[in-house]
């Protein structure tokens, strides 16, 4: 299971969201796959410390990319 952050956007009389393709190629998710997604509404004033508070304390950016990509194997 992979937890990412979209936007929802009105599409004529309905809502929708788009998914980034590299959680689509990591999952191997497919047009027309069905899966399962659980809402959560994020509070927008405290949205950016919910995302850089959950990141380790790291010295540089080299070293935040080594640990954004540890868990991936994205090729």
């Amino acid at each position: 299971m992979i937890e990412c952050q979209v936007v929802i956007k009105r599409w004529g009389n309905s809502f929708g969201l788009v998914l980034p393709k590299v959680f689509m190629r990591i999952n191997k998710i497919k047009p027309d796959d069905r899966v399962r997604i659980i809402i959560t509404k994020i509070d927008k004033k405290n949205a950016a410390k919910q995302l850089w508070g959950a990141l380790p304390q790291l010295s540089s950016s080299e070293e935040l990319e080594k640990w954004v990509d540890k868990d991936f194997d994205i090729r």
